[in-house]
């Protein structure tokens, strides 16, 4: 089910729009992990070249050409002889990856880019058909210290994502989107970034004015056929004569809206902003979902670490802008050899601190059996609460402890000794002493019948020490025993065996007891020690 159930706004906002086109031009290729020697690395959709990255187009390869002819090409080159892990071709021939393109990760991978744009902005479209999002920006300017400060952090977390991507803003989400594909044309929004806008404002007249003067220059031999610039139509304009987006604007309007259809107008007009472009936005998400794809595989732990690291702490500034706890997490590893394996922590208590996760993560790590070398790490989360607000104070009391050094100290015992292994002392609703408290394991959720007891005044005179079985004493102790205390009688379990006791309190030479008669048995018995 997608996560990506989406609902028209209207575009009302309160400020002046601004929209930041992202496209991905290269997100087949991006989500492959180079490996540490250079390789030439192709993506192919059936028998032909539908990606391929610069040390391969530097061999002369290009999208479109087939499988045969990138490997001819490749052996031209006079290199050492490759290997392509995926069709077993013959060790003599060049070092050409070759790997099938992968629909579902590409779009997997874009639905987790539009969930960490959803940190900058509630208006966040995303178009599959070209790989691209769209962030209404004029709205949260303020929230960011204004528009060069939030492009920056945009920029500066894309990068260390490692993604290939253009970037043009706009007055209209579908001029950002048709500027990004002629970089040349958006040079002046990094130059002029200073002038279009102050801290918390933009210059919403000269934006549109460069816009608008950027627009008619589009070459309309050089945009993407999608409506309305559908490959029929371009080779009509192409026919007679027209070169650019302007020489389209100057055409009479009711000529275009005869010749081409009012449709078409209408996308024009939404284009420059005559008219009202209603966009679909995400809904966030109520999980977390991240991986990483690696090309040569990582067979240690050592190699698994980096790759944890890293997504562990795209799941902490997720979780933090969501304002969300996660109460545990999972990892989940796929091999090269079709096979998969899986590791699950489960949290004592929710938080969001990605070196407590790390910590965790290590210990299992060391713990898991690598059979065969992982292609792709997946970390997923659906045990996501909202985050609680806790007070602290301004400075640490001398040997007090917070309740997270006792969480931590929970989840480290938990994940080296397994969950069922590790059980706490529970107080259960019941009248005889050896049956008020029980092991249950830490983790489980407590039921109506394991409710913990509320401690009664009655309940205080109980010994610390319960021994787990009453010991009969000889007529010799209990004659050196003398009672302190009236009697404590307990008449219960009548529905079972009938359990009637008087208990005291008692002292001798080696200290104080709790006693008590058993008038079914007639006998006394010792069942408990005082400090």
């Amino acid at each position: 089910m997608s996560h990506f159930v989406k609902s028209a706004h209207k575009e009302s906002h309160a400020k002046p729009p601004l929209w930041l086109a992202l496209r991905f031009p290269c997100i087949a290729l991006d989500l492959l992990q180079k490996c540490a020697v250079p390789q030439a690395l192709v993506i192919i959709e059936g028998n032909r070249i539908f990606q391929a990255c610069d040390q391969a187009q530097a061999l002369g390869i290009r999208p479109g050409m087939s499988v045969q002819t990138a490997l001819l090409l490749s052996q031209s080159d006079d290199q050492p002889a490759p290997v392509d892990e995926s069709k077993n071709l013959s060790p003599r021939q060049p070092q050409l990856l070759i790997r099938e393109r992968n629909p579902e990760h590409e779009q997997r991978h874009m639905q987790q880019l539009a969930q960490w744009a959803y940190q900058f902005t509630p208006y966040v479209s995303h178009w599959q058909e070209s790989d691209s999002l769209l962030l209404e920006l004029g709205s949260c300017l303020a929230l960011f210290g204004g528009l060069t400060q939030l492009l920056n952090n945009i920029e500066q977390q894309l990068l260390s994502r490692q993604l290939q991507v253009y970037s043009s803003f706009a007055h209209t989400p579908q001029a950002a989107w048709l500027l990004g594909w002629q970089p040349e044309l958006v040079a002046w929004q990094k130059t002029e970034l200073g002038s279009l806008s102050d801290k918390n404002e933009i210059d919403a007249v000269l934006i549109e004015q460069r816009t608008h003067q950027a627009l008619k220059k589009l070459d309309l031999t050089q945009l993407p056929e999608q409506p309305p610039f559908t490959q029929k139509r371009l080779q009509q304009w192409q026919n007679i004569g027209l070169k650019s987006f302007g020489e389209l604007l100057n055409l009479p309007r009711t000529s275009v809206a005869k010749r081409y259809g009012k449709s078409c107008l209408r996308q024009f007009d939404q284009i420059v902003g005559r008219e009202i472009d209603l966009q679909s936005y995400i809904s966030p998400r109520d999980d977390f979902l991240a991986e990483r794809h690696y090309l040569s595989g990582l067979e240690t732990v050592d190699m698994l670490e980096q790759p944890a690291q890293a997504l562990l702490f795209e799941f902490q500034q997720f979780l933090r802008h969501q304002q969300l706890q996660s109460e545990g997490f999972s990892w989940r590893f796929f091999h090269f050899d079709k096979k998969h394996s899986e590791i699950e922590i489960e949290l004592s208590a929710a938080h969001s601190q990605a070196h407590i996760f790390f910590e965790l993560t290590r210990i299992q790590l060391h713990q898991h059996r690598i059979d065969s070398p992982i292609e792709t790490v997946c970390l997923h989360s659906n045990k996501l609460v909202s985050a609680s607000m806790r007070s602290q104070t301004l400075f640490n009391d001398c040997g007090q402890q917070s309740n997270s050094d006792a969480n931590l100290l929970l989840d480290t015992l938990t994940t080296r000794m397994g969950k069922d292994r590790l059980c706490r002392l529970q107080s259960l609703d019941d009248h005889l002493p050896e049956c008020r408290q029980g092991l249950d394991p830490v983790f489980k959720k407590p039921t109506d019948s394991t409710q913990r007891s509320t401690i009664k005044a009655a309940d205080l005179h109980l010994p610390l020490w319960l021994l787990p079985n009453p010991i009969p004493l000889r007529q010799s102790q209990q004659q050196a025993m003398t009672r302190l205390s009236s009697r404590y009688r307990i008449d219960s379990h009548w529905w079972q065996q009938r359990q009637q006791r008087d208990y005291f309190l008692a002292h001798d030479r080696q200290g104080h007891h709790w006693i008590y008669f058993d008038h079914r048995q007639k006998r006394w018995f010792l069942h408990g020690h005082y400090g």
